[in-house]
């Protein structure tokens, strides 16, 4: 029996994978204009977890930061941030709280590893 992928599972992995990526552009646009209002973050990013839910991980510049976030602001953000990503037909999974001074320290700066 032949294992190999066929051309034709290497179009429907590419499809599969586009419409899992469809809108995420747009949901971290609006997600990073509305939370600006409501936070002083430092970036923040949206990635699909399957085709039903995203994770958000959003960044503050302090762990000082990030502990008043999560004891002012978490609850009103969650539901905020649901609701825009529910207009799109997804639904929140996990969100992430880090700092850059927590990235800065445990991974020299660099957030692919931090991400990963």
């Amino acid at each position: 029996m032949n294992n190999k992928p066929t051309e034709g599972d290497f179009e429907k992995a590419e499809a599969l994978d586009a419409a899992r990526w469809k809108d995420i552009e747009k949901i971290e646009k609006l997600c990073r204009k509305n939370f600006r209002k409501l936070c002083a973050y430092h970036d923040l990013f949206v990635f699909p977890s399957n085709d039903l839910y995203v994770d958000l991980i959003i960044f503050f510049k302090t762990d000082v930061d990030v502990e008043n976030f999560k004891k002012k602001s978490l609850e009103g953000f969650r539901a905020e941030v649901s609701n825009i990503i529910r207009e799109y037909g997804r639904l929140v999974q996990k969100i992430h709280i880090d700092s850059d001074e927590s990235v800065q320290k445990k991974y020299g700066g660099d957030y692919f590893l931090r991400l990963r």
